[in-house]
Parts: structure tokens; sequence; C-alpha cells
């Protein structure tokens, strides 16, 4: 398939070379680039009579390469790029770099980047909606958001957000501690966040501390307190949280399922459009 990258320097004025020629600490070998940027060779394959291809960008000018990925040669060429002492690449670690004066761009991974974040996003997205009221309740103060008096909508909206861009998709790693673990675990987490929000457990000059007890100086040196110490989890904490923050009020719950279901329909939608554009563009297009 026809593919497109793209070299830029760093620096926005001057002019800078992009030398065809480095040490491969892989390969161990000497590589030249030559053939107007078309072919890579060794140098034992290198002599006089071989004319060595550099690039030579100024004021921000660009170097575009297509390439065909089903062609070794040129496939060749793409890796002494990426591999390129100079150049950086974001998802590409790069172990002869020495300093990132060029950015290499692929095209297709961008695109390919962006479709997998969305498909992440929105697979956190159906799973936070599929939540109860009183789940996404306990989930909110789970992400430090104080939930009290927020109706589900309200919850949804901080949750989820309406471009997918709510504090369960931001805080997506704590977002799948808390679905996946145990009920348990699940329940120390969201009694110390709200013990800690509501001020029951109080940071002061770097620790927390409850009572004259310290606690440790992170949220999760507290979790693995109240995880270790159950009496003074289902003692103290559960029932001093529990005088504070009410379940929430099923007045509060004006989100029908009908709702629930319009929002999954219309985010599915987004993402067939988007899926539908990158096939386009990888079919059709030069990326």
């Amino acid at each position: 398939m026809i593919r497109k990258l793209i070299i830029s320097a760093k620096a926005p004025k001057g002019t800078l070379t992009l030398l065809g020629n480095y040490y491969d600490k892989k390969s161990r070998k000497n590589l030249h680039l030559v053939e107007n940027g078309k072919r890579v060779i060794t140098e034992m394959e290198y002599d006089d009579y071989t004319k060595q291809f550099d690039i030579l960008l100024t004021d921000a000018a660009t170097y575009t390469l297509e390439y065909d990925d089903a062609n070794k040669n040129e496939s060749a060429v793409v890796d002494f790029y990426l591999n390129h002492p100079l150049c950086s690449n974001v998802n590409h670690t790069n172990p002869n770099l020495v300093s990132p004066l060029f950015t290499v761009v692929m095209q297709h991974m961008i695109v390919e980047n962006e479709i997998s974040s969305m498909n992440e996003n929105l697979d956190t997205a159906i799973k936070c909606l599929s939540l109860s009221f009183d789940e996404k309740h306990d989930l909110a103060f789970a992400l430090g958001i104080d939930a009290r008096g927020l109706t589900h909508k309200e919850l949804v909206s901080r949750l989820v957000g309406p471009n997918l861009t709510g504090d369960a998709i931001k805080q997506k790693h704590v977002f799948d501690h808390y679905y996946d673990s145990l009920e348990t675990d699940r329940k120390v987490k969201v009694y110390v966040t709200k013990a800690i929000t509501t001020g029951i457990i109080q940071q002061e000059n770097g620790y927390y501390r409850v009572g004259g007890r310290t606690l440790g100086s992170q949220e999760r040196d507290v979790i693995d307190m109240c995880n270790s110490d159950k009496d003074f989890f289902y003692g103290f904490i559960v029932p001093e949280v529990d005088k504070v923050v009410n379940v929430p009020n099923e007045k509060l719950n004006d989100l029908a399922e009908t709702d629930i279901t319009n929002v999954v329909t219309e985010k599915l939608e987004g993402v067939r459009k988007i899926r539908a554009k990158k096939n386009a563009i990888i079919d059709k297009l030069i990326v």
C-alpha cells in the first residue's frame, strides 16, 4: 500500500542538513542512502562512484517521501529515517538517537492512533453509561468529583462529557481500576475518596491524617491502610462518611434508559463515520 512519510526540522528558521549516512547500532553497519533516496546500502557496497542522498531543509520546509510498504527496498528507507541519529518519531523508539533535530511523521499512524483512541474512549463511555445511578455516584467520588447533589444527567455530563472528554475518559486508568476491581476494593476506594473530599480525612504537611493518626502521604497509602485495618475502615471511616454523604436521592435520577440509549447510539454513529472516513483515506489516497 502506498504510504506517506514527512520529515521536518524542529528549528523554525535556518538551514539543517540530514546526512544520508550513519552507523546503525542494531545491525552494526554503516548505512548509506543512495539513488535519490530510494535505496539503502551498507559500507561494503558504497564506493567513490556512488552518490549519497542528503536532505537539506530551509526555514521549516518539509521533505515528503511516498513509498510502498510492500516494497522491501522502500521500507528499508523508512527504517533508515526512523532510526537516524537525528530523527525522532512519537510511535518509534530510536536506538541510534543522539539529537532529535528532525521529526518523522507517519501519516497513516496518525489516523490509526486516532481510531484506536476513539475506540478506547467509546468503550469507557459505554461501560460508564451502563452503570446504575448509584454506581455512577460512587464512581464520581472515585474520580475525585464531589457528587453530592448532582443529578443523573449532570453525572453523565461530568463522567462522559458531550464529546467523550469527561473525567471517566480523561482518568481512564482510574475508571478501569474501579470498573474491574472487586466489590470490596471498590468500596474502600470510594469511601476513602469521600472521606478526603468531605474533610473527614485531612491532609496536613503532606500527610493524610485523621484523629491524630497518620495514614500516609498518598491516597494509595490511605486505601492500603483501610484494606489492612478493617476495624478502622468499617468501624470509623464508613459510618463517618455515611453521616455526611447520603445515597443519592431518587428525585435526582432524571435520566431515563431511552436517554442513555440515544447517547450511545449517537456516539456509535460518530465512530462509524470516522471509520468510513479512515477507510476512504486508506483505500483512495496516499497516507
